[in-house]
């Protein structure tokens, strides 16, 4: 699987990849606001949104 990472802005990345049943996903990380949103799309085409919140794990 390949992912691709693109900066939008300091501490915010677009993260999206392939999976190898088809399923793409997407996120959206902001490291300064420690938020997340996904889009995923299941081989059936079903789409799916999820967002929250993050915290650093020691």
């Amino acid at each position: 699987m390949t992912i691709s990472i693109k900066e939008l802005r300091d501490q915010m990345f677009l993260v999206t990849w392939q999976e190898s049943d088809k399923t793409t996903v997407v996120h959206l990380e902001d490291y300064r606001e420690m938020t997340i949103t996904t889009h995923i799309t299941s081989p059936d085409g079903s789409f799916s949104i999820f967002s929250g919140t993050m915290q650093l794990l020691s």
